[in-house]
């Protein structure tokens, strides 16, 4: 038999990570209605933070992220973004 091409999955995951997002990856009906419903839950509860750095260099460098909770629950999952880009002093 043959073997699937998974590249593009492996770019999907990683893009997903990095971005804190999730990927899901349906191969039968069965499996489509199951992702729409993880999706619908988390829809649901979601929260968005802001954040704001102290320093506020304009030298374009990527900063890393990082979330965590307080009081660590095995029910909550936190996802984020890896980092970001600062604005640059040209822009």
């Amino acid at each position: 038999g043959t073997t699937p091409d998974r590249r593009g999955e492996k770019v999907l995951g990683a893009l997903t990570h990095s971005t804190g997002g999730s990927v899901f990856y349906p191969y039968s009906t069965e499996q489509l209605h199951h992702a729409f419903d993880l999706i619908n839950e988390e829809l649901r509860s979601l929260y968005s933070l802001t954040y704001r750095p102290i320093r506020k260099s304009k030298n374009g460098k990527y900063r890393k992220v990082k979330v965590k909770l307080r009081k660590p629950h095995h029910k909550l999952i936190v996802r984020h973004r890896a980092g970001y880009y600062e604005a640059n002093g040209t822009n």
